[in-house]
């Protein structure tokens, strides 16, 4: 169930945080027939993007720079896809899944 869409809250339970460069900068696994979508991000240093593949390939959802980025809208990924942080940030965001 999607959880956002029926509460207007994201749910508390999906929270991730990764480093770009380590692990491939993967942040969150991808899961069969379910899209991530993002609500909010935390960057603790450094600039990138948030995409669907290592290294900025796959698709691009966002940019961003240090800092609290609250966003007007959720960033809904591709079905199935991981998300990736590409750089030299260490970020946290908050997402819940999504038929």
């Amino acid at each position: 169930m999607a959880y956002f869409r029926f509460t207007g809250q994201p749910d508390a339970g999906r929270v991730a945080s990764g480093q770009g460069g380590v692990s491939s900068g993967k942040i969150v696994d991808g899961v069969t027939g379910k899209s991530i979508v993002v609500c909010d991000m935390l960057v603790e240093s450094g600039t990138g993007s948030l995409g669907t593949a290592a290294d900025g390939g796959g698709t691009l959802l966002a940019y961003f720079v240090a800092g609290s980025i609250n966003l007007s809208a959720p960033i809904k990924a591709p079905s199935g896809a991981s998300l990736y942080i590409n750089g030299s940030s260490k970020m946290t965001i908050t997402y819940y899944l999504e038929d």
